[in-house]
């Protein structure tokens, strides 16, 4: 449907397809269907396997790290943008796209953080965050309005205890936006 999509919208020179799922290293990687939901799909992880997943819906995908893929693919072109939507799978995603991270100071990364999901498949929400702060990006809100607010923790934890998960913005300039407090 992608490669139709792009055809139409003549975007070949602009969209790069590649059916493959996104981590912290290159190779294969065991990847869940969810028939019931095409958006809920999942890397398959040990702490996964154990919440009793239909195994006749895990297949063996490939998987590529960012970095890897901006080397191969746009090597020596500005990325100014990264949207991560991966169900819990979010801190392999970014172990894997340091080197971008670090060649591009601009970049804005954009991902849904949804503690509930990561600690199902094994990771620690609170390292995804410690990975950004690490690497001076600050972190914003973006609010069911479209609009970007500056963040603590405190008001992190208060929204995704109300709602379940929160839309973040991660990026090293601070805007003159609103403190959620």
């Amino acid at each position: 449907m992608l490669k139709d999509a792009i055809a139409r919208c003549k975007a070949r020179n602009t969209v790069i397809p590649i059916q493959a799922a996104v981590g912290e290293t290159t190779g294969t990687i065991e990847f869940w269907h969810n028939e019931e939901h095409h958006a809920d799909c999942r890397v398959v992880t040990e702490d996964y396997r154990k919440t009793g997943i239909a195994r006749q819906k895990i297949s063996i995908v490939p998987v590529q790290t960012i970095d890897s893929f901006v080397s191969s693919e746009i090597a020596k072109q500005a990325i100014k943008f990264i949207k991560i939507d991966v169900q819990g799978y979010e801190l392999p995603v970014c172990y894997g796209m340091q080197q971008t991270l670090a060649a591009n100071p601009d970049l804005v990364v954009a991902l849904e953080y949804a503690p509930q999901s990561m600690e199902e498949l094994g990771f620690s929400s609170q390292k995804l965050l410690d990975f950004f702060e690490t690497k001076n990006y600050l972190m914003y809100i973006l609010t069911r309005k479209g609009q970007l607010a500056l963040a603590r923790r405190e008001s992190i934890d208060k929204l995704v205890n109300q709602r379940g998960y929160i839309d973040m913005i991660f990026l090293k300039k601070k805007l003159n936006l609103v403190l959620i407090k």
